[in-house]
Parts: structure tokens; C-alpha cells; sequence
């Protein structure tokens, strides 16, 4: 993955599934919108459990502060990679800037993904 080649879109975080995991609504342009899973890029968090409930609340607590943003990346075969579940790759980046992947593995609700 090319990280120097990225295209950022105006996102609402309308649900948070688990602690890498957001449904979302991300304007394209146009006035065009899609909805869809979207996954942490480079996060794991707990799936199951007391773990899995306090990464989700920690992520939902992050995602409050809107307006929200979120980066795709190039790949050898587009713009939009899928993860193996089929949610789009994501980063995804609060309304100061902060990038609320790295703030889900430095609060230790989450780890690196390495897969």
C-alpha cells in the first residue's frame, strides 16, 4: 500500500460496532453518499467480551467529536481495499485532526494488526 497517495471524504460515524469496526456515511462528492462498513486500517481490537465493550465505548466516545474525516489509500488495484470481511480500509481522523486509529492503540484498547 502506497501510504503517500491517500483521498480523504467528510464522514458520519452512524453506528460503532466494536472497537475497529464503524458503520458510516461518507460523502464521495457530488452529493453523492455511501454507506458502509468500514474498518480501523492497522487496528485490532478485542471481539469478544468486558474487552470488546470497552474498545467499542472508547471509539464511540471518539467518535462524538464530528465532524469525522476518513483516508483511503492507493493500492496496487485501486483506491477502495476491502479487508477479507468486505469493510472498506480506513483511517479515520476526529474533528481536530487527531487520528483516532493511532488514539485506539495508544489508550491499549487495541493492538497492531498485523494480518
Amino acid at each position: 500500500m502506497n501510504r503517500s497517495q491517500w483521498r480523504e471524504y467528510p464522514v458520519i460515524a452512524i453506528d460503532v460496532i466494536d472497537g475497529d469496526t464503524v458503520k458510516a456515511v461518507i460523502d464521495v462528492g457530488f452529493d453523492t453518499f455511501v454507506k458502509a462498513y468500514c474498518r480501523l486500517l492497522d487496528v485490532d481490537a478485542p471481539d469478544k467480551g468486558k474487552e470488546e465493550r470497552e474498545a467499542g465505548d472508547h471509539l464511540l466516545r471518539l467518535c462524538a467529536r464530528t465532524p469525522l474525516s476518513c483516508r483511503t489509500y492507493k493500492t496496487r488495484s485501486g483506491w477502495t481495499k476491502k479487508g477479507k470481511f468486505g469493510r472498506y480500509l480506513i483511517e479515520l481522523f476526529g474533528a481536530d485532526g487527531a487520528n483516532l486509529n493511532l488514539a485506539m492503540l495508544q489508550s491499549g484498547h487495541a493492538k497492531p494488526y498485523g494480518g
